[in-house]
């Protein structure tokens, strides 16, 4: 997990290095949530990471997506806020991700 954060720090990460880093990523959401993403999660977090928009419906997973996009963008950019208009969600989420975040190097507040 290490070496994968020390290069997007760097900005030394190349399409290999980030498809890896995406699935340590995956594996430690599973690990620590029991949430497995599928595929299509998988290619919004890496759209997010490209800069683009994501649209998802309720019910398609858009915590588990973003907690995958928003490890490699913070590790990328440093610093990452995410916010929604529902501060029960907010809550909610700032502490079912928490653990995934943390084992990834970042923290929540």
């Amino acid at each position: 997990m290490r070496e994968a954060r020390e290069l997007f720090i760097r900005n030394r990460q190349d399409q290999r290095s980030i498809l890896r880093a995406c699935a340590l990523v995956r594996e430690v959401a599973r690990r620590e949530t029991g949430e497995e993403p599928f595929v299509v999660q998988i290619m919004a977090a890496l759209a997010m990471w490209n800069g683009r928009i994501v649209e998802m419906l309720t019910g398609e997973g858009k915590t588990l997506t973003g907690s995958v996009g928003a490890v490699l963008i913070a590790w990328r950019h440093r610093r990452l806020h995410i916010f929604t208009v529902n501060d029960y969600l907010a809550r909610r989420d700032a502490i079912s991700r928490a653990g995934i975040y943390r084992r990834c190097g970042l923290t929540v507040g």
